[in-house]
Protein backbone atom coordinates (compact mmCIF):
# COMPACT_ATOMS: atom_id res chain seq x y z
CA UNK A 1 0.00 0.00 0.00
CA UNK A 2 2.91 2.07 1.01
CA UNK A 3 4.87 1.40 -2.71
CA UNK A 4 1.21 2.14 -4.27
CA UNK A 5 0.71 5.44 -2.58
CA UNK A 6 4.34 6.58 -3.65
CA UNK A 7 3.71 5.86 -7.14
CA UNK A 8 0.73 7.68 -7.43
CA UNK A 9 2.13 10.71 -5.88
CA UNK A 10 4.89 10.41 -8.69
CA UNK A 11 2.48 9.88 -11.49
CA UNK A 12 0.08 12.76 -9.79
CA UNK A 13 3.47 14.93 -10.09
CA UNK A 14 4.29 14.39 -13.72
CA UNK A 15 0.84 15.92 -13.95
CA UNK A 16 1.51 19.08 -12.91
CA UNK A 17 2.30 22.09 -15.72
CA UNK A 18 0.59 20.46 -18.24
CA UNK A 19 -1.35 22.03 -21.02
CA UNK A 20 -5.25 21.40 -21.74
CA UNK A 21 -4.73 20.61 -25.01
CA UNK A 22 -8.02 20.75 -27.46
CA UNK A 23 -8.76 18.76 -30.14
CA UNK A 24 -8.91 22.12 -32.91
CA UNK A 25 -5.61 22.68 -31.26
CA UNK A 26 -4.40 19.24 -31.77
CA UNK A 27 -5.34 18.56 -34.77
CA UNK A 28 -4.19 22.76 -36.53
CA UNK A 29 -0.70 20.85 -35.02
CA UNK A 30 -0.60 17.84 -36.85
CA UNK A 31 -1.82 19.05 -40.50
CA UNK A 32 1.18 22.03 -39.99
CA UNK A 33 3.87 19.13 -39.23
CA UNK A 34 5.62 18.96 -42.24
CA UNK A 35 6.94 15.41 -41.50
CA UNK A 36 3.93 14.06 -42.02
CA UNK A 37 3.43 15.28 -45.46
CA UNK A 38 7.26 15.07 -46.63
CA UNK A 39 6.74 12.38 -48.79
CA UNK A 40 3.08 13.60 -50.91
CA UNK A 41 4.55 16.98 -50.93
CA UNK A 42 8.13 16.28 -52.78
CA UNK A 43 5.78 14.55 -55.06
CA UNK A 44 3.79 17.23 -56.10
CA UNK A 45 6.44 19.79 -56.22
CA UNK A 46 8.54 16.88 -58.72
CA UNK A 47 4.93 17.34 -61.04
CA UNK A 48 5.23 21.45 -60.91
CA UNK A 49 8.33 21.05 -62.22
CA UNK A 50 7.99 18.10 -64.76
CA UNK A 51 5.02 20.63 -66.03
CA UNK A 52 7.48 24.07 -66.15
CA UNK A 53 9.67 22.44 -68.46
CA UNK A 54 7.15 20.78 -71.13
CA UNK A 55 7.34 24.23 -72.19
CA UNK A 56 10.98 24.20 -72.96
CA UNK A 57 10.22 21.75 -75.53
CA UNK A 58 9.00 24.23 -77.70
CA UNK A 59 12.28 26.09 -77.68
CA UNK A 60 14.38 25.50 -81.05
CA UNK A 61 17.56 23.20 -79.60
CA UNK A 62 21.16 24.25 -80.25
CA UNK A 63 24.19 21.71 -80.76
CA UNK A 64 27.65 22.74 -81.27
CA UNK A 65 29.99 19.83 -83.38
CA UNK A 66 34.03 20.03 -83.06
CA UNK A 67 35.70 16.81 -84.81
CA UNK A 68 39.17 15.78 -85.43
CA UNK A 69 39.81 13.32 -88.12
CA UNK A 70 42.64 10.82 -89.37
CA UNK A 71 41.91 9.62 -92.62
CA UNK A 72 44.39 6.79 -94.55
CA UNK A 73 44.24 4.40 -97.85
CA UNK A 74 41.85 5.36 -100.73
CA UNK A 75 39.17 7.87 -100.24
CA UNK A 76 37.62 10.97 -101.51
CA UNK A 77 38.44 14.12 -99.59
CA UNK A 78 34.66 15.70 -98.77
CA UNK A 79 36.94 19.29 -98.98
CA UNK A 80 38.18 19.08 -102.11
CA UNK A 81 36.29 15.94 -103.54
CA UNK A 82 39.47 13.97 -105.15
CA UNK A 83 40.76 10.96 -104.65
CA UNK A 84 43.88 11.09 -101.49
CA UNK A 85 45.91 8.04 -100.81
CA UNK A 86 47.81 9.59 -98.67
CA UNK A 87 47.19 9.94 -94.56
CA UNK A 88 44.51 13.71 -94.28
CA UNK A 89 44.39 15.30 -91.30
CA UNK A 90 41.46 17.50 -90.82
CA UNK A 91 38.81 19.58 -88.82
CA UNK A 92 35.35 19.82 -88.76
CA UNK A 93 33.36 22.67 -86.73
CA UNK A 94 29.88 23.77 -86.81
CA UNK A 95 26.16 24.47 -85.09
CA UNK A 96 22.61 22.82 -85.73
CA UNK A 97 19.42 23.65 -84.39
CA UNK A 98 16.25 21.75 -84.88
CA UNK A 99 12.50 22.68 -83.68
CA UNK A 100 9.42 20.39 -84.01
CA UNK A 101 6.52 22.57 -86.22
CA UNK A 102 3.48 20.09 -85.59
CA UNK A 103 4.01 17.23 -83.37
CA UNK A 104 0.18 15.20 -84.40
CA UNK A 105 -0.71 17.11 -81.04
CA UNK A 106 1.27 15.41 -78.32
CA UNK A 107 2.10 18.04 -76.79
CA UNK A 108 -0.88 18.92 -75.77
CA UNK A 109 -2.01 15.95 -74.63
CA UNK A 110 1.28 15.39 -72.97
CA UNK A 111 0.19 18.69 -71.19
CA UNK A 112 -3.14 17.57 -70.13
CA UNK A 113 -1.29 14.74 -68.76
CA UNK A 114 1.14 16.61 -66.46
CA UNK A 115 -2.23 18.93 -65.25
CA UNK A 116 -4.08 15.97 -64.18
CA UNK A 117 -1.21 14.50 -62.49
CA UNK A 118 -0.30 17.51 -60.42
CA UNK A 119 -4.25 17.58 -59.58
CA UNK A 120 -3.64 13.92 -58.53
CA UNK A 121 -0.33 14.81 -56.25
CA UNK A 122 -2.31 17.55 -54.93
CA UNK A 123 -4.85 15.24 -53.84
CA UNK A 124 -2.32 12.70 -52.39
CA UNK A 125 -1.37 15.79 -50.23
CA UNK A 126 -5.13 16.20 -49.16
CA UNK A 127 -5.69 12.47 -48.96
CA UNK A 128 -2.62 12.65 -46.48
CA UNK A 129 -3.89 15.46 -44.50
CA UNK A 130 -7.12 13.80 -44.06
CA UNK A 131 -5.80 10.47 -42.86
CA UNK A 132 -3.51 12.30 -40.55
CA UNK A 133 -7.02 14.56 -39.02
CA UNK A 134 -8.89 10.87 -38.65
CA UNK A 135 -5.85 9.19 -36.80
CA UNK A 136 -5.28 12.59 -34.83
CA UNK A 137 -9.32 12.67 -33.83
CA UNK A 138 -8.90 8.74 -32.96
CA UNK A 139 -5.94 9.45 -30.46
CA UNK A 140 -7.57 12.58 -29.29
CA UNK A 141 -10.64 10.86 -28.34
CA UNK A 142 -8.96 7.30 -26.87
CA UNK A 143 -7.13 9.91 -24.62
CA UNK A 144 -10.36 11.33 -23.24
CA UNK A 145 -11.81 8.38 -23.15
CA UNK A 146 -8.77 7.31 -21.01
CA UNK A 147 -9.02 10.38 -18.93
CA UNK A 148 -12.61 9.94 -18.01
CA UNK A 149 -11.83 6.32 -16.97
CA UNK A 150 -8.82 8.00 -14.83
CA UNK A 151 -11.43 10.25 -13.18
CA UNK A 152 -13.78 7.30 -12.03
CA UNK A 153 -11.39 5.53 -11.03
CA UNK A 154 -10.40 8.30 -8.74
CA UNK A 155 -13.29 8.63 -7.40
CA UNK A 156 -13.91 4.47 -7.68
CA UNK A 157 -11.11 5.00 -4.46
CA UNK A 158 -12.52 7.79 -2.50
CA UNK A 159 -15.59 5.96 -2.05
CA UNK A 160 -13.88 2.83 -1.38
CA UNK A 161 -11.76 4.77 1.23
CA UNK A 162 -15.36 6.80 2.41
CA UNK A 163 -17.03 3.02 2.75
CA UNK A 164 -13.87 1.65 4.58
CA UNK A 165 -14.74 4.54 7.23
CA UNK A 166 -18.48 3.33 7.48
CA UNK A 167 -17.29 -0.23 7.57
CA UNK A 168 -15.19 0.89 10.82
CA UNK A 169 -18.16 2.24 12.76
CA UNK A 170 -20.18 -0.89 11.79
CA UNK A 171 -17.56 -3.17 13.13
CA UNK A 172 -17.44 -1.12 15.99
CA UNK A 173 -21.11 -1.24 16.49
CA UNK A 174 -21.05 -4.97 16.18
CA UNK A 175 -23.22 -5.08 13.01
CA UNK A 176 -20.93 -6.52 10.65
CA UNK A 177 -17.24 -8.27 10.91
CA UNK A 178 -13.91 -7.33 9.84
CA UNK A 179 -14.07 -9.52 6.39
CA UNK A 180 -16.26 -6.77 4.81
CA UNK A 181 -13.01 -4.35 5.25
CA UNK A 182 -11.08 -7.11 3.38
CA UNK A 183 -13.21 -7.04 0.64
CA UNK A 184 -13.46 -3.56 0.43
CA UNK A 185 -9.67 -3.01 0.58
CA UNK A 186 -8.95 -5.60 -1.94
CA UNK A 187 -11.62 -3.73 -3.91
CA UNK A 188 -9.79 -0.89 -3.22
CA UNK A 189 -6.17 -2.02 -4.39
CA UNK A 190 -7.46 -3.58 -7.71
CA UNK A 191 -8.83 -0.04 -8.42
CA UNK A 192 -5.14 1.67 -7.82
CA UNK A 193 -3.67 -1.61 -10.10
CA UNK A 194 -6.18 -0.02 -12.57
CA UNK A 195 -5.43 3.30 -12.11
CA UNK A 196 -1.65 2.69 -12.93
CA UNK A 197 -2.33 1.31 -16.38
CA UNK A 198 -5.09 3.46 -17.55
CA UNK A 199 -1.89 6.60 -16.63
CA UNK A 200 0.67 3.78 -18.39
CA UNK A 201 -1.75 3.49 -21.38
CA UNK A 202 -2.19 7.28 -21.55
CA UNK A 203 1.29 8.22 -21.49
CA UNK A 204 2.18 5.65 -24.17
CA UNK A 205 -0.62 7.00 -26.50
CA UNK A 206 0.63 10.97 -25.47
CA UNK A 207 3.64 9.82 -27.27
CA UNK A 208 1.65 8.86 -30.27
CA UNK A 209 -0.29 12.05 -30.44
CA UNK A 210 2.46 14.12 -29.74
CA UNK A 211 4.57 12.17 -33.23
CA UNK A 212 1.84 13.44 -35.11
CA UNK A 213 2.12 16.65 -33.64
CA UNK A 214 5.30 17.45 -33.93
CA UNK A 215 6.24 18.53 -30.44
CA UNK A 216 8.41 16.94 -28.20
CA UNK A 217 7.46 12.85 -27.57
CA UNK A 218 7.62 13.31 -23.52
CA UNK A 219 5.50 16.77 -23.28
CA UNK A 220 1.96 16.15 -20.89
CA UNK A 221 -1.06 17.01 -21.94
CA UNK A 222 -4.64 17.37 -20.31
CA UNK A 223 -7.76 16.49 -22.85
CA UNK A 224 -10.59 18.23 -22.76
CA UNK A 225 -13.76 15.70 -23.92
CA UNK A 226 -16.13 18.94 -24.48
CA UNK A 227 -13.81 19.98 -27.35
CA UNK A 228 -14.37 17.39 -29.98
CA UNK A 229 -17.91 19.11 -31.22
CA UNK A 230 -16.19 22.20 -31.23
CA UNK A 231 -13.58 21.19 -34.79
CA UNK A 232 -14.16 23.01 -37.25
CA UNK A 233 -12.43 21.15 -39.81
CA UNK A 234 -14.62 18.26 -41.38
CA UNK A 235 -13.12 15.31 -41.96
CA UNK A 236 -13.85 13.80 -45.39
CA UNK A 237 -15.01 10.17 -45.82
CA UNK A 238 -12.07 8.35 -47.35
CA UNK A 239 -14.24 6.87 -50.26
CA UNK A 240 -14.48 10.28 -51.66
CA UNK A 241 -11.39 11.29 -52.08
CA UNK A 242 -10.73 7.55 -53.45
CA UNK A 243 -13.73 8.43 -56.15
CA UNK A 244 -11.61 11.73 -57.08
CA UNK A 245 -8.42 10.06 -57.19
CA UNK A 246 -10.06 7.52 -59.69
CA UNK A 247 -11.33 10.10 -61.63
CA UNK A 248 -8.75 11.87 -62.34
CA UNK A 249 -6.86 8.38 -63.33
CA UNK A 250 -9.19 7.89 -65.66
CA UNK A 251 -8.45 11.91 -67.38
CA UNK A 252 -4.66 10.30 -67.11
CA UNK A 253 -5.47 7.22 -68.95
CA UNK A 254 -7.25 9.19 -72.23
CA UNK A 255 -4.97 11.68 -72.36
CA UNK A 256 -2.06 9.10 -72.77
CA UNK A 257 -4.04 7.61 -75.28
CA UNK A 258 -4.54 10.49 -77.25
CA UNK A 259 -0.85 11.43 -77.08
CA UNK A 260 -0.03 7.83 -78.66
CA UNK A 261 -2.60 8.21 -80.92
CA UNK A 262 -1.23 11.32 -82.28
CA UNK A 263 2.27 9.10 -82.74
CA UNK A 264 0.85 7.95 -86.17
CA UNK A 265 -0.20 11.30 -87.36
CA UNK A 266 2.94 13.25 -89.34
CA UNK A 267 5.37 15.41 -87.77
CA UNK A 268 6.62 18.54 -89.34
CA UNK A 269 10.14 20.45 -88.23
CA UNK A 270 12.27 22.77 -89.13
CA UNK A 271 15.98 22.50 -89.18
CA UNK A 272 19.24 24.44 -89.90
CA UNK A 273 23.22 23.86 -89.30
CA UNK A 274 26.54 26.54 -89.86
CA UNK A 275 29.62 24.82 -90.04
CA UNK A 276 33.24 24.93 -91.34
CA UNK A 277 36.26 22.72 -91.72
CA UNK A 278 40.16 22.73 -92.10
CA UNK A 279 41.70 19.83 -94.27
CA UNK A 280 45.89 18.64 -94.96
CA UNK A 281 44.83 17.36 -98.36
CA UNK A 282 44.17 21.17 -99.66
CA UNK A 283 47.05 21.11 -101.92
CA UNK A 284 45.65 21.56 -105.53
CA UNK A 285 44.81 25.31 -104.88
CA UNK A 286 48.63 26.67 -104.51
CA UNK A 287 51.25 26.97 -107.62
CA UNK A 288 54.02 25.53 -104.94
CA UNK A 289 51.18 22.50 -104.01
CA UNK A 290 51.75 23.82 -100.37
CA UNK A 291 48.33 23.22 -98.51
CA UNK A 292 46.14 26.40 -98.23
CA UNK A 293 46.66 28.40 -94.92
CA UNK A 294 44.24 27.05 -92.01
CA UNK A 295 42.42 30.72 -92.12
CA UNK A 296 41.84 30.51 -95.53
CA UNK A 297 40.50 26.71 -95.79
CA UNK A 298 37.86 28.06 -93.07
CA UNK A 299 36.52 31.20 -94.30
CA UNK A 300 36.35 29.31 -97.76
CA UNK A 301 34.75 26.20 -96.56
CA UNK A 302 31.68 27.71 -94.55
CA UNK A 303 28.60 26.23 -95.53
CA UNK A 304 24.60 27.42 -94.20
CA UNK A 305 21.80 24.77 -94.25
CA UNK A 306 18.15 25.24 -93.43
CA UNK A 307 15.51 22.52 -94.40
CA UNK A 308 12.08 21.71 -93.30
CA UNK A 309 11.39 18.03 -92.46
CA UNK A 310 8.26 16.19 -92.68
CA UNK A 311 8.15 12.44 -91.27
CA UNK A 312 5.23 10.05 -92.22
CA UNK A 313 4.43 7.26 -90.27
CA UNK A 314 3.85 4.12 -92.47
CA UNK A 315 3.71 1.52 -89.69
CA UNK A 316 4.40 0.77 -86.41
CA UNK A 317 3.68 -2.39 -85.98
CA UNK A 318 0.69 -2.33 -84.03
CA UNK A 319 1.43 -0.28 -81.40
CA UNK A 320 -0.77 2.59 -81.52
CA UNK A 321 -3.62 -0.81 -82.04
CA UNK A 322 -2.41 -2.15 -78.66
CA UNK A 323 -2.09 1.63 -76.92
CA UNK A 324 -5.84 1.99 -77.41
CA UNK A 325 -7.11 -1.45 -76.35
CA UNK A 326 -5.29 -1.60 -73.60
CA UNK A 327 -6.58 2.09 -72.31
CA UNK A 328 -9.61 0.72 -73.11
CA UNK A 329 -9.53 -1.85 -70.67
CA UNK A 330 -8.26 0.22 -68.21
CA UNK A 331 -10.68 2.83 -68.25
CA UNK A 332 -13.72 0.45 -68.25
CA UNK A 333 -12.03 -0.88 -64.88
CA UNK A 334 -11.75 2.80 -63.85
CA UNK A 335 -15.22 3.03 -64.71
CA UNK A 336 -16.19 0.39 -62.39
CA UNK A 337 -13.75 1.05 -59.36
CA UNK A 338 -15.97 4.87 -59.87
CA UNK A 339 -19.21 3.28 -59.80
CA UNK A 340 -18.69 0.37 -56.68
CA UNK A 341 -16.55 3.27 -54.96
CA UNK A 342 -19.74 5.90 -55.41
CA UNK A 343 -21.94 2.92 -53.45
CA UNK A 344 -19.41 2.51 -50.57
CA UNK A 345 -19.30 5.72 -50.01
CA UNK A 346 -23.17 5.82 -50.08
CA UNK A 347 -23.68 2.75 -47.53
CA UNK A 348 -20.97 4.08 -45.25
CA UNK A 349 -23.04 7.33 -44.98
CA UNK A 350 -26.24 5.40 -44.18
CA UNK A 351 -24.05 3.25 -41.57
CA UNK A 352 -22.97 6.00 -39.55
CA UNK A 353 -25.84 8.17 -39.53
CA UNK A 354 -28.18 4.86 -38.62
CA UNK A 355 -25.41 3.96 -35.88
CA UNK A 356 -25.67 7.60 -34.72
CA UNK A 357 -28.91 7.48 -34.30
CA UNK A 358 -28.74 4.61 -31.93
CA UNK A 359 -26.04 6.03 -30.23
CA UNK A 360 -28.16 8.53 -29.09
CA UNK A 361 -30.99 6.40 -28.18
CA UNK A 362 -28.44 4.56 -26.25
CA UNK A 363 -27.28 7.26 -24.56
CA UNK A 364 -30.73 8.50 -23.22
CA UNK A 365 -31.21 5.30 -22.14
CA UNK A 366 -28.42 4.61 -19.69
CA UNK A 367 -28.54 8.51 -18.72
CA UNK A 368 -31.91 7.38 -16.98
CA UNK A 369 -30.32 3.60 -15.46
CA UNK A 370 -27.31 5.62 -14.45
CA UNK A 371 -29.92 7.92 -12.42
CA UNK A 372 -31.61 5.26 -11.05
CA UNK A 373 -28.23 3.29 -10.16
CA UNK A 374 -26.83 5.85 -7.99
CA UNK A 375 -30.05 6.76 -6.11
CA UNK A 376 -30.20 2.80 -5.75
CA UNK A 377 -26.19 2.91 -4.58
CA UNK A 378 -27.30 5.84 -2.34
CA UNK A 379 -30.05 3.86 -0.60
CA UNK A 380 -27.94 0.80 -0.36
CA UNK A 381 -25.17 2.16 1.10
CA UNK A 382 -27.45 3.78 3.81
CA UNK A 383 -29.37 0.29 4.36
CA UNK A 384 -25.77 -1.25 4.64
CA UNK A 385 -25.04 1.10 7.60
CA UNK A 386 -27.46 0.14 9.63
CA UNK A 387 -26.66 -3.01 9.13
CA UNK A 388 -29.48 -4.46 7.02
CA UNK A 389 -27.76 -5.90 3.75
CA UNK A 390 -24.42 -7.56 3.11
CA UNK A 391 -21.48 -5.75 1.38
CA UNK A 392 -21.57 -7.80 -1.49
CA UNK A 393 -24.86 -5.93 -2.40
CA UNK A 394 -23.30 -2.76 -1.99
CA UNK A 395 -20.70 -3.51 -4.53
CA UNK A 396 -22.43 -5.56 -7.13
CA UNK A 397 -24.69 -2.30 -7.15
CA UNK A 398 -21.85 -0.18 -7.03
CA UNK A 399 -19.47 -1.91 -9.66
CA UNK A 400 -23.07 -1.86 -12.04
CA UNK A 401 -23.14 1.62 -11.39
CA UNK A 402 -19.64 2.39 -12.23
CA UNK A 403 -19.98 0.69 -15.79
CA UNK A 404 -23.21 2.09 -16.95
CA UNK A 405 -21.43 5.51 -15.74
CA UNK A 406 -18.20 4.99 -17.73
CA UNK A 407 -20.42 3.41 -20.66
CA UNK A 408 -22.04 6.81 -20.87
CA UNK A 409 -19.50 8.62 -21.20
CA UNK A 410 -17.88 6.19 -23.53
CA UNK A 411 -20.34 7.19 -25.80
CA UNK A 412 -21.16 10.78 -25.58
CA UNK A 413 -17.50 10.59 -27.25
CA UNK A 414 -18.18 7.87 -29.77
CA UNK A 415 -21.38 10.13 -30.78
CA UNK A 416 -19.44 13.53 -30.69
CA UNK A 417 -16.68 11.92 -33.23
CA UNK A 418 -19.83 9.99 -35.05
CA UNK A 419 -21.51 13.37 -35.61
CA UNK A 420 -17.97 14.75 -37.11
CA UNK A 421 -17.78 12.30 -39.58
CA UNK A 422 -21.15 12.78 -41.04
CA UNK A 423 -21.71 16.40 -41.25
Amino acid sequence: MKHLTILFLLLGGSAIGQNQLTLQHCVDLALANPLQTNTENAEMRTALINRKYQYWSLIPDLNANIGFNTSFGRRIDPFTNTFTTKNVNSQTFGLNSSVTVFDGFQFRYNRLVLDYSIQQKELSVERRQNDLLLRTIDLYTEQCKRSVQISQAGLRIEKYRALQGIQQQLIKAGKISSIDTLKSHNSLLNEELSLAKLESEQRLKNIELNFLMGVPLLEAHTFDPSSVSALTIVPQLQEDLEVEHLQLEAKIIENQWRADRSSILPTLSLNGSFGTGFSTNRKDATPNGETIPYNDQVQQNLSENIGISLNVPMFNRGAWLKSKQLSEIKRTQLRESIRMTEYEVEIHLIEKEQTRILKKAEIRQIEQIVANLLTIYDKTLLLYSEGRISYLEVETVFMEWQTKLTDLETLKLEFEKLSLLVK
